[in-house]
């Protein structure tokens, strides 16, 4: 399952363009004028929701409501047309199982109208929500349903964009590039034979930005990526969104996959500014998933720069809204498989195929939460291992130990020398100053701590790194860190302090700059160590 990928595309943000052109003009004929008056009506409040529908989600939801609630239960093509919208704007917010459940209200009211073009467009909904939660089977099915039902009629007036929709979709469900390529191809194939106005425009952007997506696949060895071309393919994309509908969340999309290609090519000061240019916009469209995808990514470019302030604090924005996100898919997973295997238990007597598709069901599900909990162990089983390493040298030695040093940064070198008697003097008061926990001093720089042993910074910054192979800051940091794991490991009440007074206690200025220290030093953040370290008899995974 791609999800990444899915979550980059702007097919997920489509409104039903399909739906609109064909309720404003079938639902009035062979009506009376009261009746026509009525639903005129409906269609300007159609009209209004679906406009409003990707900067104001909330406000739309609450007019497809409203039409709803005048038109009543009964089955029509009013009905069907606001069910898809409903759909569409619950998955634009992330609200799975809503989307799914009002995609099949709309494929069942469009099945018995047999308005196959836009019962296909809703099976198109359903499809890449399933594949969303990782229901691939049943996602490539309704695809597959919907590509056959839009190919029924080649006349048909929507023809092109209701295939290039589902092309669109398609591709989305592959990881090789080759078949992305394939079926992004035929997608803007598609597109490209529709009139170009302000109402289709967002369709041919969506196929110009899928196919500069493809570009950027690969995140393991971006070195195969085709940034250049993914640029000069978003550069269309902007161009036709400027030109014919200048619609503020496609913009935001194609920006955020701008700054990957400049990402790629290293152009880092480009890539920041359109990646701050999507967090500003996706905040306030309300894009959850942009906004979680764009947390990463700030992550990962300012790591490759080496600011690690800035590193830290985007992994931790993306660690908040993660675990909030992943909360709402598994609470939507569990309700689809839910129904998934309800409706296949109905006729299970009846044929032994059925059994095939329950057990199929139930190691799908199996899969699944395998899948999810290594997943989110993978991170915690390394600092665990990192953890151990600490434990084992503390179980045998009864003062501070030397952390583990995991850091990448190079320790100085120096070819200043030192006299004998001076770099024998400088240890010796080095050894009193480790033993008088002298390094706790918050303020404390070479420049008086030289002054303290009664030498220059030149003479102990050399001594220093000759001695203990590291920097000022690395020797100092390392104290610190080596004196709060000692003590978290001999007083318990250690272990019920804050970060923010831990950090305080060793001699750290601030709370991020202990946690990357600690995180460097020892290969685990300070939080999962205590964490470790309170439940020492855990058994973790393997």
């Amino acid at each position: 399952m791609m999800k990444n990928k899915y979550m980059h595309r702007t097919y997920k943000s489509k409104i039903f363009l399909l739906s609109f052109l064909m309720f404003c003009t079938v639902i009035i004929s062979g009506q009376s004028s009261s009746k026509i008056s009525e639903q005129k009506k409906l269609n300007d409040l159609f009209h209004k929701a679906e406009l409003i529908s990707n900067n104001q989600p909330d406000e739309a939801l609450k007019i497809c409501f409203q039409i709803q609630k005048e038109v009543g239960e009964q089955s029509s093509k009013t009905s069907a047309h606001t069910f898809s919208l409903i759909g569409q704007i619950y998955s634009q917010k992330g609200d799975h199982e809503k989307a799914i459940q009002y995609g099949k209200k709309a494929k069942e009211e469009f099945h018995e109208l047999k308005m196959g073009e836009y019962e296909a467009d809703a099976l198109r909904l359903i499809a890449s929500e399933y594949n969303f939660l990782g229901l691939t089977d049943e996602a490539n099915k309704k695809i597959d349903e919907a590509i056959n039902i839009a190919k029924e009629n080649p006349k048909a007036e929507f023809y092109n964009g209701s295939l290039g929709n589902l092309y669109s979709v398609k591709a989305s469900f592959y990881s090789k590039q080759d078949s992305m390529l394939k079926y992004d191809k035929l997608s803007l194939l598609h597109f490209q034979k529709t009139e170009l106005n302000a109402e289709n425009s967002r369709y041919l952007v969506q196929a110009y930005v899928n196919l500069a997506t493809d570009y950027l696949v690969y995140v393991e060895n971006p070195d195969l990526n085709k940034p250049d071309s993914a640029i000069v393919l978003l550069t269309k994309a902007l161009e036709v969104n400027q030109k014919h509908g200048n619609e503020k969340r496609i913009e935001t999309y194609i920006i955020f996959n701008r700054a990957k290609a400049y990402y790629y090519k290293k152009e880092y000061e480009k890539a920041e500014k359109d990646y701050l240019l999507t967090l500003s916009s996706a905040k306030k469209l309300g894009e959850s998933y942009l906004i979680k995808d764009t947390y990463l990514r700030l992550k990962e470019m300012y790591q490759a720069k080496g600011d690690e302030a800035n590193q830290l604090i985007f992994q931790e924005k993306y660690n908040r809204i993660n675990d909030s996100l992943v909360s709402i898919e598994k609470k939507s997973l569990n309700k689809e498989v839910k129904d998934i295997q309800e409706t296949q238990q109905k006729s299970f007597f009846k044929t032994k195929r059925n059994l095939v598709i329950i057990i199929s069901a139930i190691v799908l599900l199996l899969f699944i939460s395998i899948f999810i909990t290594v997943k989110n162990h993978r991170k915690s089983k390394k600092e665990y291992a990192n953890y151990q390493k600490i434990i084992e040298k503390l179980q045998n030695q009864e003062s501070p130990i030397s952390v583990p040093v995991v850091s990448n940064s190079v320790t100085e070198k120096t070819t200043f020398s030192v006299p004998s008697d001076k770099e024998v003097e400088i240890l010796k008061k080095l050894d009193k100053f480790e033993k008088s926990e002298g390094f706790k001093n918050k303020n404390l720089s070479l420049s008086s701590m030289a002054e303290l042993l009664g030498t220059n910074t030149a003479y102990l910054s050399t001594v220093i790194n000759a001695s203990k192979n590291k920097n000022f800051n690395q020797y100092i940091n390392e104290l610190r860190i080596d004196y709060i794991i000692y003590k978290l490991r001999n007083d318990p009440q250690y272990l019920k302090y804050k970060i923010s007074h831990l950090a305080e206690e060793c001699g750290f200025s601030s709370h991020n700059t202990f946690t990357i220290a600690f995180s460097n030093f020892a290969g685990v953040s300070p939080s999962n160590f205590i964490k470790f370290l309170s439940q020492e008899k855990v058994t973790f995974p393997n």
